[in-house]
């Protein structure tokens, strides 16, 4: 199975991971040691490779990483990227019928 990227990285939560982690005064060992206790087994230098973005997130591991932090989900993902749908995909401008109204 192909990782998923957005422009070469594999997460959008290392940065702010990061950013936290050194505002709390609190290293890649000692977070890993916090994570074990939310069943979560990653090491330094998994943490590491998740900061530099070259590691996807799952799920959970976010939730863990969150709670490990003392933050709430959302501040490890305030920088996502705002990604364009394809033109394809776009509205063509034309109105949608509603539900209720009858074909003429």
């Amino acid at each position: 199975m192909k990782a998923c990227t957005h422009n070469g990285k594999k997460n959008s939560c290392g940065d702010a991971i990061r950013a936290i982690r050194m505002k709390q005064n609190i290293t890649q060992e000692a977070l890993a040691t916090r994570l074990q206790l939310y069943g979560m087994e990653l090491n330094q230098k998994v943490i590491s490779r998740i900061e530099l973005q070259e590691r996807t997130v799952s799920d959970f591991e976010l939730w863990a990483m969150a709670k490990a932090l003392e933050v709430e989900i959302t501040d490890l993902m305030k920088d996502l990227p705002v990604v364009e749908p394809p033109e394809s995909l776009k509205a063509s401008g034309k109105k949608k019928r509603k539900r209720n109204e009858s074909k003429k």
